[in-house]
């Protein structure tokens, strides 16, 4: 079954992660997935599960500040 509805290459050459259930959807988008809590590429900020939402805190703010 499955998660995600993204058309194919709409992640082309982006670093990203996520949940595990969608990261194969992720990959068939173009994406690189990476196993880390968060993942910041351009204006890209993904994390891979709600328990990661401090890091995740922290790097949209960090994104925020140099905006």
């Amino acid at each position: 079954m499955k998660n995600c509805f993204l058309p194919r290459d709409i992640l082309k050459g982006k670093k990203l992660t996520g949940y595990w259930n969608i990261q194969i959807d992720l990959k068939n988008a173009g994406g690189t997935v990476l196993e880390q809590p968060v993942v910041t590429d351009g204006n890209l900020i993904t994390s891979r599960h709600p328990i990661d939402v401090a890091e995740f805190s922290r790097a949209v703010e960090s994104w925020l500040i140099k905006r």
